[in-house]
């Protein structure tokens, strides 16, 4: 066990200043020896207790002594089987081991070497220059003089085109209420496209009154979707006629051939434009005018009667 003969060693702003530069080790073994013996006195002293009772290793015990030799801290006197020394410690030296300049606080940190804004008010400093071109000046300000960014020209809207006399006369005949809904599609729709497509929906509409089905939505909403999906009347056929007149007798001939499945003029059930009179065949949806080109009346009428078709089908 170390036996310190002075507990209260003396500790003074230097001794706090030279902790800082010391590894942790030197400054506890400094420590230690100012405790055993009076600064500037000699004593023996054995690293190997000091490892023991302080936790420490040989070796950095040993880069601890050389450590406080190098700053003239501890004077080795004699070395007793590398182990054991007889040395002296000293207390810093102000002029060696912790000079403290008068420009150094007593905490050890450097005091503050700001100038004033402006030392000389006669010559304007820089942070006064800057600080007068980064705030705006305080001039009075015309009010008929100033600039705002609202105050740009205003594009003009352009007026809603009108709505053609004939389409209107079409519209009232065919008895389609003009809502907003309608009234912008057609307004922004090419007229060809809009005559065709309520041609096409009236058919639709008569159809539907030929076979007693019902609507299931509003006229015009019908009518919207005959625009966007340009819908096209069948040919040769007056808004009272919403089919050939030879379909029914060349559809059901061909049905009992087999030659035709079914037939619709909706454009989401054929994939074509809405109003186009389709058959579907084996090979999928085909419009009737192409059907009949291929097959008339007259060729079917043949072919039933050779399959032994009866009049009547």
């Amino acid at each position: 066990m170390l036996k310190t003969c002075d507990p209260f060693a003396r500790v003074t702003e230097h001794h706090d200043f030279l902790a800082l530069k010391l590894t942790p080790c030197a400054g506890f073994l400094y420590r230690i020896l100012l405790r055993a013996a009076p600064a500037g006195k000699p004593q023996e002293f054995e690293l190997k207790e000091f490892c023991a009772w302080a936790d420490y290793s040989l070796k950095w015990a040993k880069a601890a002594l050389r450590e406080l030799c190098d700053l003239e801290l501890v004077e080795v006197l004699r070395t007793f089987s590398g182990q054991g020394y007889k040395l002296i410690a000293h207390h810093p030296d102000r002029q060696k081991t912790s000079p403290i300049s008068p420009e150094t606080s007593r905490s050890g940190h450097e005091t503050s070497q700001k100038q004033p804004s402006n030392p000389y008010p006669i010559y304007p400093s820089y942070r006064e220059s800057r600080e007068t071109t980064d705030k705006p000046t305080h001039h009075p300000v015309n009010p008929d003089e100033r600039e705002s960014a609202t105050d740009l020209p205003k594009i003009p809207t352009p007026p809603e085109p009108e709505i053609e006399p004939q389409i209107l006369e079409q519209l009232q005949t065919a008895g389609f209420q003009l809502n907003s809904t309608l009234s912008a599609i057609v307004r922004s729709t090419q007229a060809q496209i809009v005559l065709q497509a309520i041609a096409a929906a009236q058919q639709y509409l008569t159809k539907l009154q030929q076979k007693n089905q019902p609507l299931r939505r509003q006229p015009e909403a019908l009518l919207v979707s005959a625009i966007r999906e340009k819908w096209q009347p069948q040919r040769g056929e007056s808004g009272t006629n919403a089919m050939p007149p030879e379909f029914d007798e060349w559809f059901r001939l061909a049905k009992a051939i087999g030659l035709a499945k079914a037939s619709s003029i909706q454009a989401d059930v054929t994939g074509m434009a809405g109003g186009i009179l389709c058959v579907l065949t084996d090979r999928g949806w085909t419009s009737f005018d192409e059907m009949l080109s291929l097959f008339r009346l007259s060729e079917l009428k043949e072919m039933g009667s050779r399959s032994g078709l009866s009049a009547g089908w």
